[in-house]
């Protein structure tokens, strides 16, 4: 499948660069679902698709493996559209990806999910792409997520510093409680991809299903509130949860406060 939207209007332009034009420091963002195809839960088919936009007047470098610098022809050109400069095996893994210095804040992206068998009843959710004034080290809330019978919720969580073995403390409230159900702790994993400034991937954890991780959780009326606080020194965090209804695989997202 990955034929099937590499449509992608990428291409390399020849931009003539001046001796002050310079790509580095790169900023870094985080795609939370990574551009790709998986098979989900009940028989789905999810299909992760990327449309970016060059709002910049430069040529700019895009790329989840950012070069050391940029000379003679690079990038995206300016004002144009693109698909996706990277895929996965695995959406579910997040990926980052890195934009030159020149267009810092003036390259827009769409990123959504869609269910292919399905793809006749919805054009899928647009998922949030994450900068780095998005993460927090402070504690993280998601509100009035449902954990209600005929649909199965998932959390994710992602660290932006993209290092093995950060943790967070989670603590899962009934809506109406202090007192939490759950307090635990997670660790945030990644897999090594030998570029520890730049990773290409995030530190993350993900529960699949809520309520088959915590069957307390099923008896609930409402649904839950979940609250995160990074552990580990220096981790900073952003999450967010989504909820799939087990016959048509419409998704909901709560995003956090």
């Amino acid at each position: 499948m990955r034929t099937a939207y590499v449509f992608l209007l990428i291409c390399l332009s020849a931009f003539p660069l001046g001796a002050q034009y310079t790509q580095p420091p790169y900023e870094r963002i985080l795609l939370p679902l990574a551009p790709g195809e998986v098979t989900g839960g009940l028989g789905s088919r999810w299909l992760v698709e990327l449309v970016g936009r060059n709002r910049a007047d430069v040529t700019l470098d895009i790329s989840d493996k950012p070069a050391s610098g940029c000379a003679g022809t690079c990038g995206i050109q300016p004002r144009f559209t693109f698909g996706s400069p990277v895929y996965r095996e695995n959406p579910n893994t997040g990926t980052f990806i890195y934009v030159g210095a020149p267009g810092r804040d003036k390259v827009s992206f769409s990123l959504r999910v869609r269910e292919l068998s399905r793809s006749a009843e919805t054009w899928g959710v647009a998922i949030p792409v994450v900068r780095e004034r998005d993460f927090s080290g402070g504690l993280m809330s998601l509100i009035d997520v449902p954990t209600t019978a005929g649909f199965r919720t998932s959390l994710r969580v992602y660290d932006f510093q993209g290092v093995s073995g950060a943790e967070v403390r989670m603590r899962i409230y009934n809506l109406e409680d202090y007192d939490p159900l759950i307090d635990d702790i997670i660790t945030l994993t990644h897999a090594p991809d030998g570029r520890p400034d730049t990773p290409s991937t995030p530190a993350s954890f993900m529960i699949a299903d809520l309520v088959a991780a915590f069957p307390q959780l099923a008896s609930l009326k409402r649904g839950v509130r979940i609250e995160l606080l990074p552990v580990t020194a220096g981790t900073t965090i952003w999450a967010y949860a989504s909820i799939t209804h087990n016959e048509t695989q419409w998704v909901t997202l709560v995003l956090p406060d």
